[in-house]
């Protein structure tokens, strides 16, 4: 009698729905492979994200920064200025105007509980009081001015160096006598302007 011939199972092709959930789990895989991708790529463009205090709302000089005024946000440091405050702003008065959508930096806030054109001295700048020239420039609370020396009647210097930069005016006096927060460094040079000739007040775009 001869063997009975070997018999082999037939095999039959798997589900649809078992090749449906495959091809979608590879194509998911694929995906998350790509935006891991990208997100690395963006990392390594932008830098880590940190996370900055945000304007939500117009702040002008004087104001007190209130709960729904700003919100922590997370952004790429490359996007973020190095002058960002760190701790949370609210309660602190704003010593330079803060528009919606900006970071708010420290020299826009002023320092303690200070009052009149003092308390919107920035922490740690100087109040420096520049007399007016007959041009008087029309400016206001807030403003941002480079301070430059518009005349030295001793010859020495160049007229229109700018002695400082991005200067706050916290006062403007009857007589247009403006007083301007600047850092130390910059009071100096004021200082030093004026008492060899005049200066001059251009504001900051």
């Amino acid at each position: 009698m001869r063997p009975a011939p070997a018999r082999f199972p037939i095999l039959r092709p798997p589900p649809l729905r078992a090749v449906l959930a495959v091809v979608l789990a590879l194509t998911c895989g694929v995906l998350v492979l790509r935006a891991t991708g990208r997100a690395e790529a963006t990392v390594d463009r932008y830098g880590s994200h940190t996370t900055a205090w945000v304007v939500r709302t117009d702040l002008e000089p004087g104001d007190v920064i209130g709960d729904g005024d700003v919100d922590p946000e997370p952004r790429p440091s490359a996007f973020v200025p190095s002058e960002a405050v760190d701790a949370d702003p609210r309660g602190r008065r704003v010593a330079g105007a803060l528009g919606r959508g900006e970071v708010v930096v420290e020299h826009r806030l002023a320092g303690g509980g200070r009052r009149g054109a003092a308390a919107l001295v920035p922490a740690g700048w100087r109040a420096v009081a520049v007399p007016a020239l007959e041009a008087a420039l029309p400016v206001e609370v807030g403003q941002r001015v480079d301070v430059l020396a518009a005349l030295d009647p001793t010859g020495a210097g160049t007229v229109g160096d700018v002695v400082a930069e991005d200067g706050v005016v916290v006062h403007v006096a009857d007589d247009d006598t403006v007083t301007v927060a600047v850092t130390p460094s910059q009071a100096r040079r004021v200082v030093a302007a004026l008492a060899t000739g005049l200066v001059a007040l251009a504001l900051v775009g």
